[in-house]
C-alpha cells in the first residue's frame, strides 16, 4: 500500500528509430501523468558512456539510473 511506480523513459538506441523513440515516451509520459506515476527521463540522466550497448547500462550506469530514481522518490518529501 504504500509503494510508488517510477516509469522510465527509452533511451536514445539503435534498436529503433527517433520517431519510434519519440512514441514510445510519449505513451510512457502520458501513463505517468494519467496515473500520477514519478517518471524519470532517461536521457535528462545522460548514461550514455555508462551503457555496455546502445541500451543496456553497465553497473555505472545503473548507478546512475538509481540516484535519478531516488532523488525523483525523495522530492517534495
Amino acid at each position: 500500500p504504500h509503494m510508488e511506480l517510477v516509469l522510465m523513459t527509452l533511451p536514445i538506441s539503435k534498436l529503433y528509430n527517433s520517431e519510434r523513440q519519440a512514441a514510445f515516451n510519449k505513451i510512457i509520459s502520458d501513463y505517468a501523468l494519467e496515473y500520477n506515476f514519478k517518471l524519470v527521463d532517461i536521457n535528462a540522466v545522460n548514461i550514455t558512456n555508462d551503457l555496455v550497448d546502445s541500451a543496456h547500462p553497465k553497473t555505472s550506469g545503473m548507478k546512475i539510473l538509481a540516484d535519478a530514481i531516488v532523488e525523483i522518490l525523495t522530492k517534495n518529501e
